[in-house]
């Protein structure tokens, strides 16, 4: 029946059938159910739950093709569309992007929980990584998978952990009020004395102040 689906065997593996969402309208899905008729019938069952879920607008439905997206594709994919809508933080995003491609680039990102995160902070810690950038990676990589989400590419969005806020790597090396008026002092180019002085009455980032119109 249309609503139940069904399963076959195709040469050596077990196939299944069913309809769902495909491109906004309901079509017929086939992919592989496993090698037995007992993971097949299992792999059915789960995909028909989805499909209702789907239609009660619980959860979205992904279908097959959210197994075959890895994590590289998700961040590429999010990096894609920081660069369309024209932020100022691309450069730092795909900075901080590196290490994740190269680390767990490969890994499903339909796969990815808190051991995977675990594993990568563990990683990154073996690397003398500062814990403030562990956490920009995990956060880019988390803001990744709910744009993902949010495009309908997987059905969910896995659980991301950082190292939190008290394992932030403190700032040091700040200017008392003397110590800035003589460096100010000191520098011979105008527009850059200029630069530095508003940086220290406004402590914006040096990034904002360039983007200003004077």
């Amino acid at each position: 029946m249309r609503g139940k689906g069904r399963i076959f065997r195709r040469g050596g593996r077990w196939w299944i059938a069913y309809y769902g969402p495909v491109r906004g309208r309901t079509d017929q899905i086939r992919e592989a159910g496993g090698d037995t008729r007992e993971e097949a019938e299992r792999a059915l069952a789960r995909r028909l739950t989805e499909v209702r879920l789907h239609r009660e607008g619980a959860r979205q439905f992904a279908g097959p093709a959210a197994g075959k997206l890895t994590v590289r594709k998700v961040v590429d994919s999010y990096l894609e569309d920081a660069e369309v809508r024209g932020l100022r933080s691309l450069r730092t995003m795909t900075a901080h992007s590196k290490h994740l491609i190269h680390e767990i680039g490969a890994t499903r990102a339909t796969l990815l929980s808190s051991e995977t995160t675990a594993r990568y902070i563990r990683e990154r810690k073996r690397q003398k990584a500062a814990a403030a950038t562990i956490n920009r990676e995990l956060e880019l990589l988390r803001a990744a998978v709910k744009h993902a989400h949010a495009d309908g590419l997987i059905a969910w969005v896995p659980p991301i952990r950082t190292l939190g806020a008290r394992q932030e790597t403190v700032r040091s090396g700040f200017l008392d009020r003397e110590e800035m008026a003589r460096l100010i002092a000191a520098i011979r180019d105008e527009d850059l004395r200029d630069f530095v002085a508003f940086f220290s009455l406004t402590a914006m980032r040096p990034g904002e102040i360039a983007s200003l119109r004077w």
